[in-house]
């Protein structure tokens, strides 16, 4: 069976073989005009098996595809805004479409992008070891305020994709998604709406995974009824936020 690129990483980390880490002789962000994919990851619950396979397969996934131009940004998911962590911010390594000028001076070379793509995803994968290794538990999932405060954070740089694993329950001063009627839903988007916390995510793409558990260690799992709520909600939300595609998947596709 063959082992993901992700999933060696991880080993390699584990085992104390990954390098430390070389200073970047480029600045990708500004030589590609980088744009920010933002990587929200929920710490709230402890993750049982499935969890741990279902982002290590995703993150596997994502890596592969995150391009030159791209800046991935992967903050996590707690019961407070205030105490997201910032766990990955770096751009992906790749020269700039070449010029005349440019191919005669060798102004980016692609012996050090090659380096540095090796740096990029040692530390991609370093950054998920504490996510799969060492379990949260958190009160609370303060999901909307961090997904308003992150990307006022990230809009004047631009982001073009948002990618959150979560199950999307969230559970705050806002309300308990798991006890609330449609007709507390349709007044939670209006309050939103209000108090300004509607995400800033104009053309970005929302993919969502993680979504409609209904078996597990440590959840008691969605009811139909309540999961269609909570997906009607964020479709709303997301949708309101200027979103330009979502999807909400267990996952990752």
């Amino acid at each position: 069976m063959r082992i993901a690129a992700f999933t060696c990483l991880l080993i390699a980390l584990v085992a104390g073989s990954g390098n430390s880490r070389a200073a970047q002789r480029y600045d990708y962000c500004k030589m590609l005009n980088a744009k920010v994919v933002l990587f929200l990851v929920d710490r709230t619950d402890p993750y049982d098996d499935i969890d741990r396979e279902i982002i290590s397969s995703a993150a596997d996934k994502i890596l592969r595809q995150i391009e030159p131009g791209d800046r991935l940004v992967i903050h996590t998911i707690t019961d407070d805004f205030a105490t997201s962590q910032k766990l990955f911010d770096e751009c992906d390594p790749g020269c700039p479409e070449a010029g005349f000028l440019d191919e005669l001076m060798g102004t980016c070379k692609e012996a050090i992008v090659r380096r540095d793509a090796v740096s990029f995803r040692e530390e991609y994968a370093r950054a998920f070891l504490p996510i799969v290794r060492d379990p949260e538990d958190h009160k609370g999932s303060a999901i909307i305020a961090t997904l308003s405060t992150l990307s006022r954070q990230y809009s004047d740089v631009g982001i073009s994709r948002v990618i959150v694993f979560s199950d999307l329950v969230e559970n705050s001063n806002l309300g308990n998604f798991l006890k609330m009627s449609k007709a507390q839903f349709e007044q939670l988007r209006a309050t939103i709406k209000k108090l300004g916390m509607i995400a800033r995510l104009d053309g970005a793409a929302v993919k969502v995974f993680g979504f409609g558990r209904t078996q597990g260690a440590n959840r008691k799992g969605l009811t139909p009824e309540i999961n269609s709520r909570m997906e009607a909600f964020w479709r709303a939300y997301f949708i309101d936020s200027g979103a330009s595609a979502i999807e909400i998947n267990q996952r990752y596709e």
